[in-house]
């Protein structure tokens, strides 16, 4: 199991699932099995996605990231359950790899020196149980490089 810095867009990534923002709460859905998807995640097949023919995965997870007001112990449990839970429905799906984009960095406000500290220790936490390689997506070459300096478990991004 490994985590990866990759400078690219999430859209870009060939894991099993990728995870994008969802702009508003989703309905929540009864799945076949009878498990209730709560209303802020959702997993659907790439396919059914409306850029279907630039997504290299099996799922899309769509899921309303948190907005970051301020660094508290909150906002930070917030944030690595939003983190869990795409994680969580990724291997429950048998996936076995997940990318993800700074879910709220950038314009949801949290600075991306936080949140790659809080990512990289709830992906390192959960891959105590669970089996799967997960991609970070960076937007400059600087984050990405100073994710891995700070963090030596994360390596370089998969070469294409």
């Amino acid at each position: 199991m490994a985590i990866y810095a990759v400078l690219d867009e999430v859209t870009e990534s060939e894991c099993d699932v990728i995870v994008l923002h969802s702009e508003e709460p989703i309905p929540e859905e009864i799945l076949p099995n009878g498990w209730v998807l709560p209303a802020d995640i959702r997993i659907s097949m790439a396919q059914d996605e409306e850029n279907a023919d630039d997504i290299y995965c099996l799922y899309v997870i769509r899921r309303v990231f948190p907005v970051w007001e301020g660094d508290t112990p909150e906002a930070r449990e917030e944030l690595a359950e939003c983190y869990r839970s795409c994680l969580q429905l990724a291997v429950e799906h048998d996936c076995r790899g997940a990318a993800f984009p700074l879910v709220s960095a950038g314009e949801s406000g949290c600075p991306v020196d936080i949140e790659t500290e809080i990512a990289v220790e709830t992906i390192r936490a959960f891959q105590e149980t669970h089996v799967i390689d997960v991609e970070l997506y960076f937007d400059s070459e600087e984050d990405c490089g100073n994710c891995m300096e700070r963090f030596p478990e994360v390596e370089e991004g998969p070469a294409d």
